[in-house]
């Protein structure tokens, strides 16, 4: 029996290809703890800037538009991210490493187990552009306060996003992956 067990590792051996082999050997490059104080600050400019623009603009409606879009933009998030993901052969398997986080500020739809950097910061940087143009076309038919509170919103979302992008940027190495979870984020390279 025991030939016939040395033979099955041996035909598992010469059908794994060098990329679906998992190396663990990776070191941490940079840590970005997230500090209570910050986020309660920050969540603290999301509601001064809705309540500013409302009394500006001396309508309650502004409020709806900001729900909205805070609504709105997760799902634009999450639309461009799969096609993002989707536009290469190499990148099939990602799909599976993105899903919904729910802890303050990476809340949205985001990577759950570790992406390779450079896709991330690619993502993040298309949904900041895309999320921009969304705005500038919305302010051809829309109110000017209401733009300005979908404007901020994404802008919003989108900072801690372009924050740890470009914080882990000089720390990258080729090769480089990421990680997330609600009390830090991590850079790891091989």
């Amino acid at each position: 029996m025991k030939p016939d067990a040395e033979v099955t590792v041996t035909t598992m051996q010469a059908e794994t290809t060098p990329n679906e082999k998992v190396i663990y050997q990776y070191r941490l490059l940079k840590r970005i703890r997230r500090h209570p104080l910050i986020s309660l600050v920050y969540l603290g400019f999301l509601v001064l800037w809705a309540l500013v623009d409302s009394m500006w603009q001396g309508s309650a409606g502004i409020l709806l538009w900001g729900l909205g879009a805070m609504v709105g933009w997760h799902v634009v998030y999450y639309a461009v991210t799969l096609a993002l993901l989707s536009r290469e052969q190499e990148e099939a398997g990602y799909e599976q490493r993105y899903g919904w986080l729910f802890g303050w500020p990476w809340l949205g739809y985001l990577p759950t187990l570790s992406v390779p950097f450079r896709q991330f910061r690619s993502i993040q940087t298309h949904l900041f552009f895309i999320g921009g143009l969304a705005t500038a076309a919305l302010a051809a038919w829309a109110p000017p306060a209401a733009t300005a509170m979908v404007g901020f919103v994404h802008l919003w979302w989108m900072a801690p996003r372009l924050f740890l992008s470009y914080a882990l940027k000089r720390s990258a190495r080729p090769g480089s992956i990421i990680t997330l979870t609600v009390a830090d984020a991590g850079l790891y390279a091989p």
